[in-house]
């Protein structure tokens, strides 16, 4: 029923978008071959780290590869957003080994902030809202599609530490596993 839905939608926006969009369209993506990268958010944009971060701007950049399913249009001189065919249905991020008070194996969810860009600004927000704004349109950076995830409440001491990122996935009914478990290597936080 809901995979009926977004395609009655889908077809409704293309549609409109026809008639009265002069210079936009939408694709319909899905989101392939994700990777993560420590990032060190102590400057003034996050830069990747190779080695250990201040555990005051330690972040995870996310990114996956757009691969288009159905063009929004067939003029490549429109600019297009996406929609993603797969719409975000949860965010979550666990600590393997735990730190402070958190034992192992805890969603920590609420010590990071969702940072991304739009094509006017750049916008944080908190993971319980995040995935409804990952999953309304927005622009593709660099033939990517990416976001960081800053983490807001550090561990009070300095150490090695071990995450996961868990991304679920709606798949609109059909029958295929898109959500993903990233489990990342150790990070060093000073």
């Amino acid at each position: 029923m809901n995979y009926l839905k977004w395609l009655v939608i889908s077809g409704l926006m293309l549609s409109i978008c026809a008639f009265t969009c002069n210079q936009e369209c939408y694709d319909s993506l899905d989101l392939q071959n994700w990777s993560t990268q420590w990032i060190n958010n102590s400057g003034e944009e996050p830069q990747p780290a190779d080695g250990p971060i201040p555990k005051n701007a330690f972040g995870i950049r996310l990114k996956a590869d757009p691969v288009n399913q159905v063009r929004g249009s067939s003029d490549d001189s429109e600019t297009c957003f996406p929609l993603l065919i797969h719409p975000f249905t949860e965010i979550s991020l666990i600590t393997i080994d735990g730190f402070d008070t958190i034992p192992a194996q805890t969603d920590i969810s609420d010590r990071f902030m969702l940072r991304y860009s739009t094509k006017n600004n750049l916008e944080y927000i908190d993971l319980r809202n995040a995935t409804i704004t990952l999953s309304e349109l927005w622009e593709i950076t660099d033939n990517s599609f990416r976001f960081d995830l800053l983490m807001v409440d550090p561990p009070s001491q300095p150490g090695d530490y071990r995450f996961s990122v868990q991304l679920r996935f709606d798949t609109l009914g059909a029958t295929v596993n898109q959500d993903t478990l990233l489990v990342l290597p150790t990070v060093t936080l000073q």
